[in-house]
């Protein structure tokens, strides 16, 4: 659902932007009155998606791995800006108001083993790719791990000149074709290793963990052959209480709604997961 957001936004914007164009045409061409207001209406009248909040939500869904291929978000943009593509939003039926789920918590260990290298470290940038390779380390329990390399800020943001250059390879060097057979990941590891998104300086451990979760779901989906529901169902059945959790963590008391809480939640309906690793 949250794709179909995402198009009819980036939808309404294109179109408020040809209404002003059409304005603005007829204020030339004086077929309309060169008024106040006129000259108002010729430009747009907002934007619901700016290029700094589509990158910042293209990092966010490859964190939770939660698309089909790499650069999810950018591509519905691509589709409505240079593809030319309209979708318009449909009569939706009312639904009744329901109290947001509990957050529940799942060991990982708990389910099938499904084998593959998760989180955000890039073995292969490490070794070969000088300009733009290296890593990160950060604390995890003690144990120093490696993680891909990033640029630091005071806090999550986007980088005016790199984001230039991202839409330049997007549109006009393949990208958005090539997005299309990369792996989730990958736009996330390419976002953060090209200084695109910057990210507050320690808190890479708690990205990679991100992405360890929203692979490791992805994975375990795709290997299994599990729809939405199925996966949801196959984590709440394997789940705890979030009092139950806090017991066997034996962690101070928290709201369930609070930062710490939400920091690591998942959303699937019905029911909102957060995923801890085994020994937490």
């Amino acid at each position: 659902m949250r794709r179909e957001l995402l198009q009819y936004l980036l939808t309404l914007d294109v179109l408020e932007e040809e209404r002003a164009e059409e304005i603005s045409n007829k204020l030339i061409g004086g077929e309309i009155e060169n008024t106040a207001y006129n000259r108002k209406m010729a430009t747009p009248q907002f934007k619901l998606v700016s290029r700094e909040q589509l990158v910042a939500i293209e990092f966010y869904w490859g964190l939770l791995a939660d698309g089909s291929h790499a650069f999810d978000a950018m591509s519905v943009w691509y589709d409505i800006r240079v593809l030319g593509r309209r979708f318009n939003i449909p009569a939706l039926p009312t639904i009744k108001k329901t109290k947001t789920p509990l957050a529940r918590h799942i060991d990982l260990t708990e389910l099938p083993t499904v084998n593959s290298h998760l989180g955000l470290r890039d073995l292969q940038n490490e070794i070969s790719n000088k300009a733009y390779g290296g890593f990160s380390t950060y604390k995890d329990k003690g144990d120093i791990k490696k993680s891909i390399r990033y640029t630091a800020a005071e806090s999550l943001s986007i980088c005016d000149k790199t984001l230039d250059d991202l839409f330049f390879w997007f549109i006009h060097q393949n990208g958005w074709s090539n997005a299309q057979h990369f792996d989730i990941a990958e736009g996330v590891k390419l976002l953060l290793s090209r200084g695109v998104v910057l990210i507050r300086k320690g808190s890479i451990g708690r990205y990679e963990a991100m992405a360890k979760r929203g692979q490791y779901l992805f994975l375990l989906k795709h290997e299994y052959n599990l729809d939405n529901e199925m996966l949801s169902n196959l984590i709440t059945e394997n789940s705890i209480s979030h009092q139950d959790h806090r017991n066997l963590c034996q962690v101070e008391d928290t709201p369930d709604n609070s930062l710490l809480a939400m920091s690591h939640t998942i959303a699937l309906n019905p029911v909102q997961l957060s995923i801890f690793a085994s020994g937490h």
